[in-house]
């Protein structure tokens, strides 16, 4: 998830971005076909890019971002944060157990306090306190479930018993959740450097008022140069998540590209990251996030079984042989062909 990532762009930028939404868990999102989505990718990328652009001429990259180390291999821990974080159904124990390793420096402890604090906090604004209105398990459920679309049930149950113990007792000394995410990046955590070159992408949709988020110095002064540097040093590290994550920002690093590329592309490296080790059961949380939105999802089937599906829809017939290819360059290192954009 991201872990936290669980807070929804939605649909906004299509399939290639549509992971961004299993990392912002639930932003109001269109219902779509997949076709129809994928269209919107590259018109959306590209009006970002332009004003990217734009601010780049007059605004200057946060100081900690040039001294943002490279992702590398983590200093072993005693305690495996990722994995305590994807197990834990009580968010507020994890951070209590977490936070004095985060406040001791330990990245990613810092991350995925982050990550819970993150999905907590917009859970709770989506779900539970709608336009200033504090509901109910039932009364949420009640609200979503006069809406069209598929069922937000099981979610917001999941959402509840998460969150229910920081939403009713948040406390100041746990710090915010971007402060988290500010301390992670500048620690070189790969995970953390992908989500803070996510938001910098995103900033002009933030901006236009499509998309909602706080923003960190970093993130309010980074440029697209400043984002690709953080997706470059987080690709390094081939961590599984990191290398799911890249389908989300094909259309931001590959603007220019025609929209069917974009998509294949994103649909690759998602089966990559299955192939290279990310969780991609049955219940793995970013296929609960995908089947969400897409009513086709079947019983029992797995991540990789639903990128199988979806693949001939996108015209991905050789999706096997595409992953060969991605695999051999990440095993080598061969990050300047990796389509990072210029």
């Amino acid at each position: 998830m991201s872990v936290a990532r669980n807070a929804t762009i939605g649909l906004i930028v299509g399939l290639t971005v549509l992971g961004l939404w299993y990392r912002h868990d639930q932003r109001k999102a269109s219902q779509k076909t997949v076709a129809t989505i994928a269209g919107s990718a590259t018109n959306a990328a590209a009006s970002i890019a332009r004003a990217a652009t734009a601010s780049a001429k007059v605004t200057k990259s946060h100081p900690n971002l040039a001294q943002s180390h490279p992702a590398g291999p983590a200093v072993p821990a005693a305690t495996d944060y990722g994995k305590a974080f994807r197990a834990s159904t009580d968010y507020r124990s994890f951070v209590l157990n977490a936070l004095a390793a985060a406040q001791s420096g330990d990245r990613d402890a810092q991350y995925y306090v982050h990550a819970a604090l993150a999905y907590c906090d917009e859970t709770y604004q989506f779900y539970f306190h709608p336009r200033g209105k504090l509901l109910s398990v039932d009364e949420a459920i009640a609200v979503r479930s006069d809406l069209p679309g598929p069922s937000m049930t099981e979610a917001i149950k999941r959402a509840y018993a998460r969150c229910n113990g920081i939403n009713e007792a948040k406390n100041p000394s746990w710090g915010t959740s971007g402060e988290w995410l500010a301390k992670a990046t500048d620690a070189g955590q790969p995970l953390a450097q992908m989500e803070t070159a996510q938001k910098m992408f995103l900033r002009p949709l933030m901006r236009a008022g499509v998309v909602s988020d706080s923003e960190d110095p970093a993130i309010a002064h980074g440029t697209y140069t400043d984002a690709r540097s953080l997706v470059r040093a987080a690709i390094e590290s081939k961590d599984p998540q990191v290398i799911f994550d890249m389908g989300d920002l094909q259309g931001f690093l590959n603007h220019g590209e025609p929209n069917e590329r974009l998509t294949k592309e994103a649909i690759t490296w998602r089966y990559v990251a299955c192939l290279r080790g990310l969780d991609c059961g049955v219940d793995a949380e970013w296929h609960l996030q995908f089947c969400l939105w897409d009513s086709n999802c079947l019983p029992q089937e797995t991540g990789v079984d639903y990128l199988r599906r979806i693949a001939p829809m996108m015209n991905v017939i050789d999706l096997d042989q595409r992953a060969r290819g991605l695999n051999a360059k990440i095993d080598a290192g061969a990050w300047d062909e990796l389509g990072l954009g210029g």
